[in-house]
């Protein structure tokens, strides 16, 4: 993935002051406008990677939008 830039109150900040920005999501969307801006890292909180990974994945074991186009894997009993 490649992002560009974006100057902003969020980058100059990293760029100006010794404050690191960490963004409080995993989503890509969320992460990649949050990296453009100079964020240097992102929390785990477990609530919050449950919650993006039922937005963006869907229900457990349902194809999400990277699975498309794949074969399914067999679950084996």
């Amino acid at each position: 993935m490649t992002t560009t830039a974006h100057d902003s109150p969020l980058l100059r900040m990293t760029q100006e002051t010794p404050t690191q920005y960490w963004n409080d999501s995993c989503a890509v969307d969320e992460l990649t406008y949050a990296i453009e801006r100079g964020a240097t890292g992102a929390t785990s909180n477990p609530s919050i990677v449950l919650e993006v990974f039922k937005e963006e994945q869907g229900p457990l074991g349902a194809p999400g939008p990277r699975d498309r186009g794949r074969e399914p894997d067999l679950v084996r009993g």
